[in-house]
């Protein structure tokens, strides 16, 4: 799905068409029912660019998803863009995001903004708060992300989320090129009934379940045979079913 919106983004990207999305969120991601294929939609905050000079004014459509850059420099780039997929892809792998913006807050602000009376004033405070989560970049809690994810695929969101310019993908191409690696011997999971459900990259299907005695891998083959000892923790065994 990354991967697609990625294309989509390469194409509104190049000199021809010099397009910003600016809203780019799992809401505004169709995918086909039969092909699975994505679609980026909702046009209604793009912005053309000067090639020259590479960026617009900062776009604050979808608080959450708004950069760093949009909030402190009030511009927005080809990165900025590439900043809103890395959060939606942390979304769409699980990661802690809340939908109501209250909901971001911690105890102390939830106090404080109880006491703020009006709409308005509101709207204000939650603003402000999401404005410093995202300028001292402690917006996305990598470590909510579901722990069977491949850390190398937690890298790459770090990197795209980076809130340095310097270090964030300078373009989609970057950012596809350390996906398609990655991907190319990536493990597959599923999660049933509490069991997790992993394919190698080369087919082979395992299992991480757990009893009385702890955690354990099973793999597949005529039927579900136990492949390792006992874990106390389900981690390790994520990890080892992760390494190529």
């Amino acid at each position: 799905m990354i991967h697609g919106v990625l294309n989509g983004l390469t194409e509104l990207h190049t000199d021809k068409i010099s397009i910003l999305h600016r809203d780019l969120k799992p809401k505004n991601i169709l995918v086909y029912n039969e092909t699975k294929q994505p679609l980026i939609s909702d046009f209604g905050s793009v912005k053309q660019f000067d090639i020259a000079v590479g960026c617009v004014s900062g776009s604050k459509t979808t608080l959450v998803y708004t950069p760093r850059e949009s909030f402190i420099d009030n511009k927005y780039t080809k990165q900025s863009d590439i900043y809103q997929v890395g959060v939606s892809m942390f979304q769409i792998l699980g990661g802690y995001f809340p939908g109501a913006y209250y909901d971001w807050l911690n105890e102390k602000e939830k106090k404080k903004f109880l006491t703020v009376v009006g709409g308005y004033e509101q709207s204000i405070f939650l603003e402000k708060v999401i404005q410093r989560l995202v300028t001292k970049n402690m917006l996305l809690n990598l470590e909510s992300i579901p722990k069977y994810i491949d850390k190398k695929i937690v890298k790459v969101i770090q990197r795209a989320t980076n809130p340095k310019l310097n270090v964030r993908y300078a373009n989609t191409g970057e950012f596809m090129n350390d996906l398609f690696k990655i991907q190319k011997r990536l493990t597959n999971w599923s999660e049933s009934d509490d069991i997790f459900y992993a394919t190698k990259f080369n087919g082979d299907e395992y299992r991480v379940v757990e009893n009385k005695k702890g955690f354990f891998i099973e793999k597949k083959g005529g039927d579900w045979r136990r492949k390792v000892g006992f874990s106390d923790s389900i981690e390790p065994l994520f990890e080892q079913l992760n390494r190529n």
